[in-house]
């Protein structure tokens, strides 16, 4: 085929036309980039061509015609997602040069307090250059959250400010430290002070000190750095020292070991007030110590100020042990099963920590029953604080809709670390069933067996312990070192001679108020009513509700008064009520962490029960029924 010279003028032509269209789509093109990619051209020049660069991303030479002609871009991706000056990130860059192809990671870096964030866009790479208002480090902006009065991550304080020398820095990092050498204790003479690095800022420090004879002013640190004191008058006193103010301290009343509360039904029965006054004397003659009697009112017989008259009492005298008496006292629940009730002593026990309370709802599928709301969950859970008032802890306990129960958890169930308990509390509740006559009766012999018995309590016999099989774990073995102990775990012929004086028995296993198992095997339990003739002055009974008792009414949110035992049984916490030796019954449960070798090496000194089991940390899962100066006599 011939093609005339006319003919190839003519594809001559269209091929230099396209030429011409495909160089200036392509000048088009790389002109209009935007400052960002060619900053990131310049970045691969210097890296393909080994040209260099100035900080302002100049190159020289012919560069920029050598990338046009040569450079393909086949893949961009970015970790931060972006332009995101906040966060550290890495661009991975594929892209063809003079047909060999290269992948290529672009970091994010700092130069001088700029920011060099590399991005893609589309599949093209970019240098953005940012001034980070607070500085760079570390290939990101520093955090530019300091001053917005929220305390962040790597935040030491934040005062809603970016200037130093106010307590917090401009970097959000403390300056000033502020130190109470009495720990806000309005009994203790006390210096505040704030520093910084250690030195003293000067007119920063002030001494507690008396107003007149009466009232006190104590200075605390309110945070960790405060630039203003915070002058107020005592906490709980209103500012009045209940038995004035002396050196810049509150005056303390001798010390009061145990307080007696009586309940409002009890209060001026005459008859039991001479029981306890001779009580005390008796007390005082044994162990040396000061009693004091506190009659409830209908008024104060509640949970939260039950809890009031405890606090003062323990910060005011060093009280350490409360006897309460009467079956009317208000008490906080720890759980209703059926007709079982189980109540708490921790609201009063353990004042110096924050107790967490769980929701129970009546369980509509299975009447009779309660379950947890949110069971398992113990985020955002009611809670009694240290500070809180009577009201506050009544109002929480105290709801008006009968579907819904507000219980204290003890550590346990709360997975909260064991504490060492501020007082201990112990019980002495006649049954609601008997006449008063018959109840009043029952509290007189009671406090007089306490009184009379002291001489003749030794640890020096037998400690019998029996345990069942599924519990093994859950008594502590420091109980066999208490006196001379006969140790059984699931025992086959489980005899407790009633004929004979033990200085313990302890026992352990499944139980409910009236009767515990401690071994699987014949004849592994006990009844309380065929241990009415027990010989011992202390009984441990550990198992789940064996501290409770029957109440006799279906659940309803409310611990009732203890009743007569259902088919007529006899509970374990009215034991010590009854014409035996028994002067103290602990009863509860406690977790395989529960360590009692101090509480057991207290008693074997003589010290009293109340002493021992202040000695470590409890759970605070037992309920005690009886005397808290109960103790052996020693050689």
């Amino acid at each position: 085929m011939k093609i005339n010279l006319k003919t190839l003028g003519i594809i001559l032509g269209i091929i230099i036309l396209l030429a011409i269209v495909f160089f200036a789509y392509t000048k088009l093109q790389i002109g209009s980039l935007t400052e960002d990619e060619q900053r990131a051209q310049a970045e691969i020049i210097s890296l393909e061509e080994g040209k260099q660069i100035d900080d302002n991303f100049d190159i020289t030479g012919n560069a920029i015609k050598t990338f046009e002609k040569n450079l393909r871009y086949l893949g961009c991706s970015d970790s931060d997602s972006g332009k995101n000056y906040d966060v550290y990130g890495e661009v991975t860059l594929k892209y063809s040069y003079r047909g060999r192809q290269t992948t290529q990671t672009f970091k994010d870096r700092c130069q001088k307090n700029q920011l060099l964030e590399y991005y893609c866009k589309k599949n093209n790479l970019a240098l953005a250059v940012y001034k980070c208002p607070t500085g760079c480090e570390n290939g990101a902006c520093k955090s530019n959250n300091c001053g917005n009065g929220i305390v962040d991550l790597g935040e030491e304080c934040d005062d809603k400010n970016l200037i130093s020398l106010d307590g917090c820095s401009n970097t959000c990092k403390i300056e000033i430290v502020c130190n109470d050498s009495d720990g806000s204790d309005w009994y203790t003479k006390g210096t505040t002070t704030e520093s910084i690095n250690g030195v003293i800022m000067p007119g920063r420090n002030a001494e507690d000190y008396c107003n007149d004879a009466n009232t006190i002013t104590e200075y605390e640190c309110t945070e960790p750095f405060y630039m203003n004191y915070k002058l107020h008058m005592s906490q709980g006193l209103g500012g009045k020292c209940p038995y004035g103010c002396k050196d810049g301290a509150c005056l303390k009343k001798d010390t009061v070991d145990m307080i007696v509360l009586v309940s409002p039904q009890y209060s001026a029965d005459n008859n039991i007030l001479e029981a306890l006054n001779n009580y005390g004397v008796v007390i005082k003659n044994d162990i040396n110590w000061n009693t004091e009697l506190v009659r409830l009112t209908v008024e104060n017989n509640s949970v939260g100020k039950i809890r009031d008259i405890i606090k003062q009492y323990y910060l005011n005298s060093n009280t350490k042990a409360v006897l309460i008496i009467g079956e009317d006292i208000s008490m906080a629940q720890s759980n209703e099963f059926s007709d079982i009730d189980l109540p708490t002593t921790i609201v009063w026990q353990n004042l110096k920590n924050e107790i967490e309370c769980n929701v129970y709802i009546l369980n509509n599928s299975y009447p009779g029953f309660w379950q947890p709301k949110d069971f398992g969950k113990y985020e955002n859970k009611p809670t009694i604080y240290p500070n809180s008032t009577a009201q506050e802890i009544d109002n929480l306990l105290n709801l008006d809709d009968p579907t819904i129960s507000i219980r204290p958890m003890d550590l346990w169930v709360a997975s909260k670390p064991a504490v060492r308990p501020d007082v201990f509390v112990s019980l002495l509740f006649p049954l609601n069933g008997l006449s008063y006559e018959q109840k009043a009766l029952s509290i007189i012999n009671t406090l007089n067996k306490f009184s009379n018995n002291r001489e003749s309590v030794s640890n020096s016999g037998e400690t019998l312990i029996y345990v069942h099989e599924d519990v093994v774990n859950y008594l502590d073995q420091s109980f066999r070192n208490l006196g001379t102990s006969t140790y059984s775990e699931n025992c086959v012929q489980c005899n407790i001679d009633l004929s004979k004086s033990y200085s313990a028995l302890i026992l352990n296993g499944h139980a409910d108020p009236a009767v515990i198992y401690y071994s699987s095997n014949a004849g592994g339990h006990l009844f309380v009513k065929d241990l009415l003739s027990l010989h011992t002055p202390f009984l441990l009974a550990q198992g789940c509700n064996i501290g409770g008792w029957f109440s006799a009414h279906n659940p309803n949110g409310y611990i009732d008064r203890p009743e007569y035992s259902v088919n007529d049984y006899k509970m374990f916490m009215e034991l010590v009520m009854n014409e035996n030796d028994l002067r103290i019954v602990m009863l509860g449960s406690d977790d395989i962490s529960g360590n009692y070798s101090e509480f057991v090496n207290y008693l074997n000194s003589g010290r009293t029960i109340a002493e021992a089991y202040l000695s470590g940390n409890r759970t605070l899962r037992h309920l005690f029924y009886g005397d808290p100066t109960f103790h052996y006599n020693i050689g």
